[in-house]
């Protein structure tokens, strides 16, 4: 998710009839395309098992993405470098994110939906944040730098270093405006839903 708030209009004391835009036939056809889609995608994920996410930002690549569990004890690959993952940020970012209009509403603490991210660096790495970027063992992590404001003006704190611990991962993205471990810290382990697979992308 992004550094930006969302802006919503609201028209008061009109009443506008549907009649006016569309011919009925014109809107049932509408309708019924937009069931037609619903199911389709309901289909989709049905045989998927269900694990369908659809990010609309340019934190990561907009489209649609296929989500994994990963049992490592069922022999899955553990989470390495690079990998893109959906997780629920630590709570005060998540919380602040939501207020601010940066998350939209979900099921993860603080009421936010859970966000895409690459695993930027894994247990025992040593972190260090500044205003000039992210270190992940001494090396420059590209476009980390942490703004200290948000597009509105309001001010933003990076969070600070350390080494990350064994159940810890640092979650990035390359979007300048990226809302990550870079503001929230570390992300645990057990806040990750999966690993992230494109299913198809648009805008890229």
């Amino acid at each position: 998710m992004m550094i930006s708030s969302c802006q919503r209009s609201k028209v008061k004391g009109q009443s506008i009839k549907v009649s006016k835009f569309l011919s009925r036939a014109r809107l049932k056809r509408l309708l019924g395309l937009s069931v037609v889609c619903a199911l389709g995608l309901g289909l989709v994920s049905v045989c998927l098992g269900g694990r369908l996410w659809l990010n609309p930002t340019a934190s990561v690549p907009p489209g649609l993405y296929l989500l994994s569990k990963i049992d490592t004890d069922a022999g899955d690959a553990p989470l390495q470098t690079g990998d893109l993952v959906l997780a629920c940020l630590p709570w005060e970012a998540a919380a602040l994110g939501r207020e601010r209009g940066y998350l939209l509403p979900g099921s993860c603490p603080g009421g936010s939906s859970p966000v895409g991210k690459y695993v930027a660096a894994r247990a025992g790495s040593e972190i260090t944040v500044d205003a000039s970027g992210v270190r992940v063992d001494g090396a420059y992590l590209p476009h980390s730098r942490p703004q200290t404001a948000d597009a509105e003006g309001r001010a933003l704190r990076h969070a600070g270093g350390g080494r990350l611990r064994d159940d810890e991962f640092w979650l990035w993205s390359p979007h300048p405006q990226s809302y990550d471990s870079r503001y929230s810290g570390p992300v645990k382990s057990a806040a990750l839903y999966g690993r992230l697979k494109p299913l198809w992308l648009w805008g890229s």
